[in-house]
C-alpha cells in the first residue's frame, strides 16, 4: 500500500502510574498497577491516521532498542494495519524512548521521560520523502527540519507541523498547515 502521509519525528512508550499523590522526602508514591501506550507527538499522529484508514509511513528520529520496550511499542503500532512501519529503525545497542507518566486522582500528570541520548540518530531530509503527499514532522525543531519542509513544499508537498506558535515565527513560510497543542496557546 502506498503511504499518502510520512510523519517524521518523536515515538516512545508511554508507561502510565496510577499514584494517590506524587512522592516527596517523606512519602514514597505506591502504585498497584501500570499500562503501557503508544507515546510521542508524531508517533500519536501517525496511529490517529492510520487508525482512521490513511495510508501512513511513520519514520522515528530516535531508533528504538530491541528491548522490552521497543517490542512492546512495535506490538501496539502492529495492530494498524495502514501504518508502515518499515521506516522504523531498531538497534541492539540503544534503548527506546520511554516517558513515565505519574498520575493523580485529580487527573494531574508528572512526566519522566527517557531518551537515550540528546542529539537524534537522524534529521528529516527531503530525501525521506518519495511519493508521499503530506509530511508530518515538527518543523522547528530542528533547522535541518526546516530546510527540508521548504524543499518538499517546494515540490508540491503538504507540510503540517506542531509548535509554532508565533505568527511571525521564522519557519511558517515553510509550513502549510501549523497544528499546537491547546496548552501552548
Amino acid at each position: 500500500m502506498r503511504s499518502r502521509v510520512f510523519c517524521f519525528g518523536d515515538a516512545a512508550l508511554d508507561n502510565i502510574v496510577p499514584i494517590e499523590a506524587l512522592p516527596s522526602p517523606e512519602y514514597a508514591a505506591m502504585f498497584y498497577t501500570e499500562s503501557f501506550y503508544i507515546g510521542g507527538t508524531i508517533c500519536n499522529t501517525a496511529v490517529d491516521l492510520a487508525s482512521w484508514g490513511v495510508p501512513t509511513t511513520l519514520a522515528t528520529a530516535y531508533d528504538l532498542g530491541f528491548d522490552e520496550y521497543g517490542d512492546r511499542l512495535i506490538d501496539l503500532l502492529q495492530a494498524f494495519p495502514a501504518l508502515d512501519l518499515s521506516r522504523i529503525a531498531r538497534r541492539q545497542d540503544t534503548h527506546t524512548p520511554y516517558c513515565r507518566l505519574l498520575v493523580t486522582p485529580d487527573g494531574e500528570r508528572s512526566m519522566l521521560g527517557f531518551r537515550p541520548r540528546q542529539e537524534p540518530d537522524r534529521h528529516l531530509s527531503p530525501e525521506m520523502v518519495s511519493d508521499e503527499q503530506i509530511i508530518v514532522a515538527n518543523a522547528s525543531v530542528d533547522v535541518r527540519h526546516l530546510d527540508a519542509f521548504h524543499a518538499l513544499r517546494a515540490r508540491g508537498v503538504l507540510t503540517v507541523s506542531g509548535d509554532i506558535i508565533n505568527p511571525a515565527h521564522p519557519d511558517l513560510p515553510a509550513v502549510a498547515v501549523a497544528i499546537n497543542s491547546a496548552g501552548m496557546i
